[in-house]
């Protein structure tokens, strides 16, 4: 009984990989666009603040890079990083950029995210009905 669980298991997520690489790679384009409009928005806070400003030292952590941002938006969706942290500090650049960072998240948690489950398990539970 415990074999053929694992290897049902095994099975679902093999049939899974494809479907879910295109989510990945959904989710890594949606994390660029927004990473982007974030270092538009930051680097014109960060070159017009004074050197002791906490948002743009906050900034020079969180949106150091490109590669830097996407880990950052990536942490915000995870638990890595609060993602009020993060929005609060594009607050004092705009509330139009903060509203972004909310759409990020919403979008990120409630579609994405979600996508990638049902995937799973809707292959999970034809693996299962196959195997009967």
């Amino acid at each position: 009984v415990f074999l053929k669980d694992l290897r049902l298991m095994a099975l679902a997520i093999a049939k899974s990989i494809v479907p879910i690489l295109w989510a990945s790679m959904l989710l890594i384009l949606i994390m660029f666009l927004f990473s982007v409009l974030f270092l538009q928005a930051v680097v014109v806070h960060v070159n017009g603040a004074t050197s002791d400003d906490e948002t743009s030292q906050q900034f020079r952590i969180y949106f150091d890079s490109l590669p830097m941002a996407i880990l950052t938006l990536w942490m915000t969706v995870t638990g890595g990083v609060s993602w009020w942290e993060v929005a609060r500090g594009l607050l004092d650049v705009s509330t139009w950029y903060c509203l972004c960072m909310v759409v990020f998240v919403v979008v990120m948690l409630v579609a994405v995210m979600n996508i990638m489950t049902g995937i799973f398990v809707n292959d999970a539970l034809l693996m299962a009905s196959m195997d009967r």
